[in-house]
């Protein structure tokens, strides 16, 4: 008996060192200039604990020394099965302020434990990664929602050969940022609004070009923004803005029209390497207010009845196809070689040249009519023919 009593004694000895954080790091702490593998393990008994608190890290596994600091962005981060040991999963993982890292791996034991890990975000709290980000199934992902004043997760890598695995959860507000960073999908990727200022993005992960679902896009021209440090591939990849205006987490401007639901004002060849390849951008609100900017689109589709408000850009957008269910209001000039429109008895109003070089196929009949308006003498290029569905 007294065997037992003291086996039990120190198996709960070790639990409580191991999981609960001592007074602060104490002399034996790990505080390299290099870059540390850190696990989590959590501040308590249950593996809860705040991403910035030292003491919810351990160095190389989850038996291992106690960290100087809080992960830094040359640190690598694990969550693994072990991490979660006292609570069978059923931890929160909370972030309050500014959390960083290099590379996020959640292993693919933790889809094995009886319960769910849950990532929690509360304002002003966001997350900064620089390296890859590797989701799995079996976590909840509430990095959402909760840094009112800008994005929730930053991609901030400067190096190439980065991947990201979001394993169906949705992201919040995300912003690629990182010059000479370079980031490839490794599946369908969910987020709300997305900022791309610096790096290069890909939906290929070399093999399959993998969907995106967002609530809305913008294209962040700033100071120093070239075509060479700003790329986007969108291959044969679906990407479907779902969003209102309202969801536009990154306003141009704070006076004229500042939200958009794909915001490209400034962006010219010159500044943003934008590769549509085989792809399509799917609008299916109701009503779309966007601006195209300079860039050239393979197929867009607007499967709402609404209006489709292209705004103001100084620069001609190429589109090979677009096709609307609703009515065209265009203050941006365009060239297409199909426009193709599904709605009947609409007006089409154009403040800009619209030129079509190859097909106009246009709804209506002679009680409903298709009819085009140009404003201030601005002009309709038709095409040779003219096919009416």
């Amino acid at each position: 008996m007294k065997f037992i009593i003291k086996l039990l004694f120190f198996i709960l000895f070790v639990s409580i060192s191991t999981a609960q954080c001592p007074s602060g790091p104490g002399t034996s702490c790990d505080g390299s200039g290099t870059s540390l593998n850190l696990y989590w393990v959590g501040t308590d008994a249950s593996n809860n604990g705040n991403w910035n608190t030292p003491c919810s890290w351990r160095v190389g596994h989850t038996g291992g020394v106690e960290p100087c600091q809080a992960p830094r962005s040359i640190d690598n981060v694990f969550f693994t099965s072990g991490s979660f040991f006292g609570s069978g999963g059923a931890s929160t993982i909370t972030i309050n302020t500014q959390a960083r890292c290099n590379n996020l791996t959640i292993g693919n034991s933790v889809n094995s434990l009886a319960s769910t890990p849950t990532f929690s975000l509360n304002n002003p709290g966001f997350m900064e990664v620089y390296g890859n980000f590797n989701l799995i199934t079996n976590i909840n992902w509430n990095v959402v929602g909760g840094n009112t004043s800008g994005p929730e997760l930053l991609f901030k890598s400067t190096k190439t050969g980065n991947t990201i695995t979001t394993a169906g959860h949705i992201m919040g507000a995300i912003q690629f940022d990182g010059i000479g960073g370079e980031w490839a999908l490794q599946d369908e990727f969910n987020a709300g609004s997305l900022n791309f200022v610096f790096g290069h993005l890909t939906t290929s992960d070399g093999v399959n070009d993998h969907n995106m679902n967002l609530l809305t896009f913008d294209s962040d021209v700033q100071s120093g923004g070239t075509n060479l440090n700003r790329i986007l591939d969108l291959n044969s990849s679906t990407v479907t803005v779902s969003g209102a205006r309202s969801n536009d987490r990154y306003p141009y401007n704070t006076t004229n029209a500042p939200t958009a639901q794909w915001e490209g004002r400034g962006t010219t060849p010159a500044n943003f390497n934008f590769n549509a390849g085989t792809s399509k951008i799917i609008f299916p609100q109701t009503n779309i207010f966007i601006r195209l900017g300079g860039m050239d689109y393979n197929v867009i589709t607007h499967t709402g009845t609404g209006q489709l408000y292209d705004h103001f850009g100084p620069t001609p957008c190429n589109i090979d196809t677009l096709e609307t269910s609703g009515r065209l209001f265009f203050h941006h000039e365009h060239t297409f070689n199909v426009l193709k429109i599904n709605s009947i008895g609409q007006e089409h109003n154009f403040f800009r040249h619209q030129i079509i070089t190859g097909d106009l196929i246009a709804s209506g009949n002679s009680c409903n009519p298709t009819s085009f308006r140009s404003e201030f003498n601005r002009l309709l290029t038709m095409p040779a023919s003219v096919s009416a569905d």
